[in-house]
Protein backbone atom coordinates (compact mmCIF):
# COMPACT_ATOMS: atom_id res chain seq x y z
CA UNK A 1 0.00 0.00 0.00
CA UNK A 2 1.12 3.67 -0.90
CA UNK A 3 -0.15 7.12 -0.40
CA UNK A 4 -0.35 9.53 -3.29
CA UNK A 5 -1.39 13.04 -2.75
CA UNK A 6 -3.87 14.50 -5.27
CA UNK A 7 -2.68 17.13 -7.48
CA UNK A 8 -5.15 20.09 -8.67
CA UNK A 9 -7.71 19.23 -11.19
CA UNK A 10 -7.26 15.61 -10.63
CA UNK A 11 -10.74 13.83 -10.51
CA UNK A 12 -10.90 9.60 -9.32
CA UNK A 13 -10.76 8.69 -12.83
CA UNK A 14 -7.19 10.59 -13.38
CA UNK A 15 -6.16 8.91 -10.22
CA UNK A 16 -7.23 5.70 -11.40
CA UNK A 17 -5.46 5.69 -14.61
CA UNK A 18 -2.47 7.20 -13.41
CA UNK A 19 -2.05 4.29 -10.50
CA UNK A 20 -3.64 1.42 -11.74
CA UNK A 21 -3.02 1.66 -15.04
CA UNK A 22 -7.44 2.09 -16.16
CA UNK A 23 -10.82 3.48 -14.63
CA UNK A 24 -11.69 0.19 -13.32
CA UNK A 25 -9.64 0.91 -10.45
CA UNK A 26 -12.15 3.61 -9.13
CA UNK A 27 -14.17 1.62 -7.05
CA UNK A 28 -11.28 0.42 -5.09
CA UNK A 29 -10.06 3.60 -4.78
CA UNK A 30 -13.29 4.64 -2.86
CA UNK A 31 -13.38 1.65 -1.22
CA UNK A 32 -9.67 2.24 0.00
CA UNK A 33 -10.22 6.06 0.70
CA UNK A 34 -13.79 6.35 2.61
CA UNK A 35 -13.08 9.95 3.56
CA UNK A 36 -12.43 10.87 -0.14
CA UNK A 37 -14.46 14.40 -0.91
CA UNK A 38 -14.22 17.40 -3.95
CA UNK A 39 -12.86 20.24 -4.29
CA UNK A 40 -15.34 22.98 -3.26
CA UNK A 41 -13.95 25.02 -6.02
CA UNK A 42 -15.07 22.35 -8.15
CA UNK A 43 -18.42 21.90 -6.97
CA UNK A 44 -18.59 25.28 -6.92
CA UNK A 45 -18.15 25.59 -10.25
CA UNK A 46 -20.33 22.87 -11.19
CA UNK A 47 -23.54 24.95 -9.55
CA UNK A 48 -23.31 22.20 -6.55
CA UNK A 49 -24.53 23.39 -3.46
CA UNK A 50 -22.29 22.39 -1.07
CA UNK A 51 -24.61 23.24 2.18
CA UNK A 52 -27.29 20.74 1.04
CA UNK A 53 -25.38 18.69 -0.69
CA UNK A 54 -22.37 16.87 0.46
CA UNK A 55 -22.63 13.53 -2.44
CA UNK A 56 -18.91 12.82 -3.97
CA UNK A 57 -19.07 13.32 -7.14
CA UNK A 58 -16.74 11.15 -9.46
CA UNK A 59 -16.86 14.06 -12.36
CA UNK A 60 -15.65 16.61 -10.45
CA UNK A 61 -12.25 17.10 -8.75
CA UNK A 62 -10.88 15.62 -5.63
CA UNK A 63 -9.75 18.12 -3.08
CA UNK A 64 -6.38 18.72 -4.30
CA UNK A 65 -3.35 18.25 -1.49
CA UNK A 66 -4.96 15.04 -0.34
CA UNK A 67 -3.80 12.10 0.94
CA UNK A 68 -4.29 8.68 -1.23
CA UNK A 69 -4.48 5.07 -0.12
CA UNK A 70 -3.22 3.34 -3.45
CA UNK A 71 -3.00 -0.60 -3.09
CA UNK A 72 0.13 -1.44 -5.62
CA UNK A 73 -0.57 -5.55 -4.96
CA UNK A 74 -4.60 -5.00 -6.69
CA UNK A 75 -5.20 -7.22 -9.46
CA UNK A 76 -7.54 -4.22 -11.27
CA UNK A 77 -3.68 -3.06 -11.92
CA UNK A 78 -3.21 -2.94 -15.30
CA UNK A 79 0.33 -3.48 -15.90
CA UNK A 80 0.74 -4.19 -19.75
CA UNK A 81 -1.09 -0.44 -19.87
CA UNK A 82 0.90 0.85 -16.82
CA UNK A 83 3.91 3.13 -17.29
CA UNK A 84 5.81 5.95 -15.29
CA UNK A 85 4.08 9.05 -15.67
CA UNK A 86 5.60 11.81 -14.53
CA UNK A 87 3.22 14.78 -15.29
CA UNK A 88 0.01 15.34 -13.48
CA UNK A 89 -2.85 13.66 -15.34
CA UNK A 90 -6.00 15.87 -15.32
CA UNK A 91 -9.02 15.94 -17.58
CA UNK A 92 -11.25 18.16 -15.30
CA UNK A 93 -11.53 21.55 -16.48
CA UNK A 94 -12.81 24.60 -15.33
CA UNK A 95 -15.74 26.66 -17.84
CA UNK A 96 -13.10 29.46 -18.40
CA UNK A 97 -9.84 26.47 -18.94
CA UNK A 98 -11.91 24.76 -22.27
CA UNK A 99 -12.93 28.21 -23.35
CA UNK A 100 -9.45 28.87 -23.98
CA UNK A 101 -10.03 31.54 -20.84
Amino acid sequence: MKTVKVQPNQNVFDLAVQHYGNVEAVDEILLLNPEIGNDPLALKNLGVDTAKDRTFRLDAAVKPGSTLRIDETSTLTETRNLKKITNEVTTYQTEKSWQGK
